[in-house]
């Protein structure tokens, strides 16, 4: 069940990713909860920024769980303080929180409509739409892999090979399997390729040696085979 699951909103706060976590729950919303909190050393474990909350949902509940959150504004009818930052925000970049709804929490989104409106700016749903659709294809565009990260796979493959060296075989199939099958999740749910199509294949190949490379020592730590190292 848990691979049916993506990530909706990422926090720093565990309070405010735990507040969301029981109100989507409470709502009858099936979620999912993952944090980095077992991946740092004990010593910094009283430092939070470098925590990461997960909140998960399933794709197609997205559009519901926002509007869930817009509803919770709505009905608490809670009032921004005298320095609400958006108060400073030009139309224009109130008219980009709008089209960036994924960026704001819904406090934000509802107060900038409700602002651009008490200056007689106006957007229509329409317009909102096709700037999200918009950014939505911008964001599916492959992330660029630079070169380096392919010189340096391949480096830890010769150095696996040259040392007998299971670790350093790992690192190359962890790094390959990332290029080869990394995907990012847009805004609506959706879950698309991280890299390009050349770069994946490119992945594939290393992935596939350093696979082959792992198994070679493996068999040869156990002494399945005897390889001795030219010279």
């Amino acid at each position: 069940m848990e691979g049916k699951f993506v990530k909706y909103r990422s926090f720093n706060d565990k309070a405010l990713a735990t507040e969301l976590y029981q109100k989507l729950s409470e709502a009858g919303l099936p979620v999912a909860w993952e944090d980095t909190e077992g991946f740092f050393d004990v010593t910094f474990a009283n430092n939070e920024i470098l925590h990461l909350y997960y909140v998960k949902i399933e794709q197609e509940d997205f559009k519901r769980a926002d509007e869930l959150l817009m509803n919770s504004v709505l009905e608490s009818d809670q009032q921004p303080i005298a320095d609400y930052y958006l108060f400073s925000f030009a139309d224009d970049e109130l008219i980009d929180v709008l089209k960036n709804p994924d960026e704001w929490n819904a406090f934000d989104l509802y107060w900038a409509k409700k602002i651009l409106t008490s200056r007689g700016v106006g957007i229509s749903e329409e317009e909102l739409e096709q700037g999200k659709i918009k950014k939505i294809e911008e964001l599916k565009h492959p992330w660029i892999l630079d070169k380096l990260w392919i010189v340096c796979t391949f480096s830890l493959w010769v150095l696996a090979f040259w040392f007998i060296h299971y670790l350093i075989a790992a690192a190359v199939v962890f790094i390959s399997a990332y290029i080869s099958y990394s995907k990012k999740t847009m805004p609506d749910g959706q879950r698309v390729m991280a890299f390009s199509e050349t770069d994946r294949l490119l992945g594939k190949v290393i992935l596939v040696a350093g696979v082959a490379l792992e198994i070679f020592i493996l068999l040869q730590y156990y002494g399945v085979i005897d390889f001795m190292r030219p010279l």
